[in-house]
């Protein structure tokens, strides 16, 4: 092991400091004694001055860069291109499973007698499942590793394809699309993760330009393959490809090398702590049960009273009875000792160290259980952030209006005048992916080109704004796109018209998204799976819910109506952005002070503002631990103890 086990991480209060790991006990702080009267009113005096005060400075460490032993930043380019490599192709079938659908939806209908509802169904839940269940497999890959979630993720979606494929009612097509959206979604917010971990900052933007970027054409040759294989080879051929695809990919994912860190990870700090915690917690009740029986004048490890003489006529004591392991009056503890020591010890099981949460290591204590797998926290501290939720929103709006505008454009080009075929239809749709796959390659080569250029202004240090500034000519360009493609396919004017809009519009809505993709992975270090997966999250709701509305809004008003619409909705997504791009530093600020802030303390009083600069400690190792007692407390203990003395 390097130098990294030598130290420990301990994040107090959301930021990290580093504490010594080589002592061996736990350094406990100790009560307050008793104070007088006036000592007390000093004491509180005190606490009302330090709340008026700001905090002092915490020490931040850069948790991206401790010392890790085979550290992927350091791996050679030929080990992270192949890494890279994979991960865009893993990425590719998930973005291809919902539209590879689309086409052969009436021939599905009519071969397994389902519904319009259902077979609307098979499609909406997909896209929400894809969404939604990401925090998931990011919570429990920051914990275990991306590389088992990798291929348990894959095998789930080779057995949703397989099984459904073969599926003989409708019932068991949605369910086997239920089983296969969970198990394509891990590896599109987990994937950006793993590229975090290998690549720096100043490279991150170009990285996952291309890792979103060449997998956008999904969407668009889904429509292609599946026309492809409907017309030849009928409707379950779309299943076989993406479940042989699938097994492909599983196999390539026991050759990966897994890019995770336990020490570079704050969700695994997070989980070691919890997991001190109970122990912690488990030790103290088993001392306390402990002492109890040690009162009654049992031995430690009894778990029956001692047997007793009947009472005596004459003075009705009762007198115990001498017996192995029970405790004599002026004896001390040390027969437990000796007991436990005779006591045989239990066998461990040796599992394989491959498993998670699993260690054969009987030092090794302290460590996460399935309990520590939980998603909601996590969100919680992401949302919690305004800089952080507003971007999630916003590019969520996005990824909805990207995701919707194949969706309605594949009714739009099937309807008169057009009247296209489904593979006619996926070549138009060929103009919107490729716009796509340019404005991801080339966002992410601006947003590293703007950043190093704003960084060197500011004397070297970066800031994740810095990336959403690059942004800002594209902001336009989605607008106007989407007017122009509006009316066009309106008045059904010619095709060249609806193609140089789609064109457009993808490119303009993958430039914009691609920085605010880089700028979560930024604004996030030791978490950035995590935060993509709330991206996946709002984007699977979006997409959900824009797509279920967008056809009949459609009928209602037309195209030029709907797309309009969305322009709209977009607006107001490039304006969220933008306040982010000039405001969302100061916002971040420890120092910034929220209108909603000044009314909770008001409403709260003095005590909540001085309770803020005397709140324990949260401590996220095993190593060392420092526990503070809240003010209230420790004064009642105080007073609790001074009665106790007086009687």
């Amino acid at each position: 092991m390097s130098n990294a086990t030598d130290r420990v991480d301990a994040q107090v209060e959301g930021s990290l400091v580093r504490a010594p790991s080589h002592q061996p006990t736990l350094d406990l702080e100790p009560l307050r004694s008793i104070r007088s009267h006036h000592s007390q009113h000093a004491h509180f005096h005190d606490i009302a001055e330090r709340a008026d005060s700001p905090p002092p400075p915490r020490p931040v460490v850069d948790i991206e860069h401790e010392p890790v032993d085979d550290d992927p930043r350091e791996w050679s380019h030929k080990k992270k291109t192949f890494v890279m490599a994979l991960m865009t192709t893993a990425v590719l079938g998930p973005m291809i499973s919902p539209s590879i659908y689309n086409p052969v939806v009436d021939e599905v209908k009519a071969d397994l007698n389902g519904t319009e509802t259902q077979i609307g169904l098979s499609l909406s839940i997909y896209i929400l499942l894809q969404g939604c269940v990401p925090v998931v497999w990011a919570s429990t890959a920051e914990i275990i590793g991306r590389k088992p979630i990798y291929i348990a993720s894959f095998v789930l979606y080779t057995i949703g394809t397989a099984v459904g494929s073969r599926a003989t009612d409708i019932q068991v097509l949605i369910g086997m699309r239920c089983l296969q959206a969970m198990g394509s979604s891990a590896v599109l917010s987990v994937g950006a993760g793993s590229l975090a971990d290998m690549y720096e900052v100043k490279e991150r933007g170009r990285k996952l330009g291309i890792y979103y970027g060449m997998p956008m054409l999904g969407p668009t040759l889904g429509p292609l393959i599946g026309g492809a294989l409907g017309n030849a080879y009928g409707w379950r051929s779309t299943l076989y490809f993406l479940a042989v695809f699938a097994a492909l990919m599983t196999l390539l994912f026991f050759f990966f090398p897994d890019t995770w860190r336990r020490e570079r990870s704050r969700v695994y700090q997070k989980a070691i702590s919890d997991a001190l915690k109970r122990s912690l917690k488990a030790e103290r009740h088993a001392e306390e049960k402990r002492q109890r029986k040690l009162a009654k004048g049992l031995s430690s490890n009894a778990t029956t009273p001692a047997p007793t003489h009947p009472t005596t006529p004459i003075s009705g004591a009762m007198t115990p009875v001498t017996a192995p392991g029970s405790i004599h009056e002026g004896s001390d503890a040390d027969v437990d000792v000796e007991l436990a020591a005779e006591a045989p010890r239990k066998r461990r099981i040796r599992w394989p160290q491959w498993m998670p949460f699993v260690s054969n290591n009987e030092s090794d204590d302290i460590k996460p259980s399935f309990r520590d797998v939980n998603p909601i926290p996590t969100m919680i501290s992401i949302f919690h952030s305004p800089t952080n939720a507003i971007v999630l929103v916003c590019s969520g709006l996005l990824f909805a209006a990207q995701y919707t505008t194949t969706y309605t454009a594949s009714v739009t080009f099937a309807r008169a005048p057009y009247n296209y075929n489904p593979l006619i239809i996926g070549v138009v749709l060929l103009a919107f992916g490729m716009g796509n796959i340019f404005g991801s390659v080339l966002g992410g080569r601006a947003s590293d080109a703007i950043l190093k250029r704003l960084a060197k202004k500011n004397g070297g240090v970066t800031v994740p704004e810095m990336r959403l500034k690059s942004t800002l000519p594209g902001m336009p360009l989605i607008i106007v796109s989407y007017l122009v493609y509006a009316w066009t396919t309106d008045y059904k004017t010619n095709i060249a018209g609806p193609v140089v809009g789609l064109f457009f519009a993808g490119f303009s809505l993958m430039f914009v998204y691609s920085s605010t993709l880089a700028f979560l992975v930024d604004s996030n270090p030791g978490r950035s799976a995590s935060a993509v997966s709330c991206n996946s999250f709002c984007r699977g709701v979006g997409a959900c819910v824009m797509s279920q509305v967008a056809i009949p809004i459609q009928n209602a008003i037309g195209d030029g109506g709907l797309y309009t619409l969305f322009a709209g909705i977009l607006c107001l997504s490039c304006a969220g952005l933008t306040a982010v791009a000039f405001k969302g530093e100061q916002w971040r600020s420890p120092d910034h002070v929220w209108p909603w802030s000044k009314w909770t303390r008001r409403s709260h009083g003095p005590d909540s503002a001085a309770a803020e600069h005397v709140s324990p400690s949260h401590v996220s190792h095993a190593s060392t631990v420092v526990e503070r007692v809240p003010e209230d407390t420790a004064v009642e203990m105080e007073k609790k103890q001074a009665r106790t003395e007086k009687a």
